[in-house]
């Protein structure tokens, strides 16, 4: 798709939509400009009791990692820098189905740098991230 996308001269994006909210566009600003600091720590969360089928089914691709979590990931990833973490520790709770209905993981990166994601559909996360850094921290 990438390649078609750049060979006809498209426009070609992936759904994380989150990554055009003004919120998003500010954050990186902020960060680029130092207002934190370095950052050392980010907490992301994103869950809410979602009865859908799509969620619970393996058959219909459920599980909340590539539903939810993948925006925890994301922010994660755009604060430290697109940089791939050193190690992930992670586990979760499979539902009946056997497919994840909520995790928590802690990704390890350089420079004593970590983030702590969690992803539900069994219970109301707070639904928020903190960027913390060396000066100060930023809530989304």
């Amino acid at each position: 798709m990438v390649k078609m996308a750049r060979d006809k001269n498209l426009f070609l994006m992936e759904a994380v939509w989150s990554r055009c909210l003004p919120s998003y566009k500010e954050l990186s600003q902020q960060l680029e400009m130092g207002t934190i600091g370095e950052v050392k720590n980010v907490i992301v969360s994103f869950g809410k009791y979602i009865e859908a089928e799509r969620l619970h089914k393996k058959e219909l691709g459920g599980g909340t990692v590539l539903d939810l979590g993948i925006y925890c990931v994301q922010l994660a990833s755009l604060v430290m820098g697109k940089v791939k973490p050193e190690a992930i520790i992670a586990g979760g709770h499979l539902g009946a189905d056997k497919v994840d209905e909520s995790t928590s993981a802690t990704l390890l990166y350089s420079n004593g740098r970590t983030a702590t994601l969690l992803s539900s559909a069994v219970v109301d996360l707070p639904c928020t991230a903190q960027i913390m850094g060396t000066k100060g921290r930023i809530t989304l």
